[in-house]
């Protein structure tokens, strides 16, 4: 058991929990005062976690390759002037490679995470 509390009246609660892991399940049951207990409510956590991009490498107008580390699974979009250049995924530990075309010097590149839970990273550039 990770909470306890008492319903209002009106049957409403709220239980204060530590922060769990998305993708856990929680067991919810509750019980009268005879001792009866309702029948058990699984309650899967969901992921609201936007992922970070921990490391975007250097790009200069020699580079062929947009590459660095996220969230493992994440999809990485890239873009140039709002239009996406290329979409790739981080592998399972988080790290990405993708081609790109050279760029002019001074180029302004966007990359953007999104993981499996459509939540979506600050855009980097």
């Amino acid at each position: 058991m990770i909470a306890q509390t008492d319903a209002d009246q009106s049957g409403d609660f709220t239980l204060v929990i530590d922060k769990q892991k998305a993708g856990t399940t929680l067991n919810l049951s509750a019980t009268d005062e005879a001792g009866n207990t309702s029948e058990v409510m699984k309650i899967k956590v969901l992921d609201c976690t936007a992922p970070v991009i921990t490391k975007v490498n250097e790009v200069s107008d020699q580079s062929t390759t947009v590459s660095g580390t996220t969230e493992a699974g994440a999809t990485l979009i890239v873009k140039k002037n709002s239009s996406e250049l290329v979409r790739g995924k981080a592998d399972d530990k988080g790290t990405f490679s993708l081609n790109i075309s050279k760029q002019a010097a001074k180029e302004k590149l966007t990359i953007t995470a999104v993981d499996a839970a459509n939540n979506s990273s600050e855009e980097n550039s």
